[in-house]
């Protein structure tokens, strides 16, 4: 791995590298189920799981945030901010190897799938439901490119410009290290290298630990 040499500051663009999240549609749906949901109490230890006694559920996502994590290792697979809904594209899923854990401050109601697409239907949402399952494909995308990277930097790149796009909540209370070991198999020397190097050459630009701003990040070093 070359050292990175310092460059011209650019400002980065968030909004031009993720699909917008379809705001209007998941309030739709939310008002349409919220009334016929349950509530959940949220507590330090607390994850749920997609499915309850073999049938598939509908989280709502009212406040806060969630991980959504694989519940062999913990790895954090993506984080969702409210206003969301995960479940519904859960059609054939009673053993659920995800689990989803809560923010401190997060909102959750539950119910059953089968019930949430009975009033989707009912209330003709079908067009809001399409659109937040395109959504979710971008996201997955997302996921798998991540996945795909063949070295530490590109890794370590493709996380830091998702953390630069999640809300700034999330990005005030999380740091740089934690957010990417969080999300990937790479040890804490390792990232913290490459990050001292990006940070020396005025690629990105960190307070206390938290990401505050990415000038330009170089494909590959």
């Amino acid at each position: 791995m070359e050292k990175i040499t310092p460059v011209k500051k650019k400002t980065y663009d968030r909004d031009m590298h993720r699909e917008l999240k379809p705001l209007q549609h998941l309030h739709d749906i939310i008002d349409a189920l919220s009334a016929v949901s349950a509530y959940m109490p949220i507590h330090e230890d607390l994850s749920l799981k997609l499915s309850e006694d073999g049938q598939p559920q509908c989280v709502l996502l009212h406040n806060g945030h969630v991980d959504l994590c694989r519940q062999s290792d913990k790895l954090v697979l993506n984080t969702e901010n409210a206003p969301f809904i995960f479940g519904l594209s859960n059609l054939s899923m009673t053993d659920s190897r995800l689990i989803l854990v809560p923010s401190e401050d997060a909102v959750i109601s539950t119910l059953p799938l089968e019930k949430a697409l009975d009033i989707i239907g009912k209330k003709a949402l079908w067009p809001s439901l399409a659109f937040l399952l395109i959504y979710i494909s971008s996201r997955i995308y997302e996921h798998y490119v991540r996945l795909s990277q063949v070295n530490s930097y590109e890794t370590i790149r493709t996380l830091l410009h998702e953390l630069l796009e999640e809300p700034e909540n999330i990005r005030e209370s999380t740091t740089v290290l934690h957010y990417i070991q969080s999300r990937s198999y790479l040890s804490r020397s390792g990232i913290l290298r490459i990050l001292s190097e990006l940070c020396t050459g005025g690629y990105i630009e960190l307070s206390e630990s938290k990401l505050k701003k990415i000038n330009f990040l170089p494909k590959k070093f």
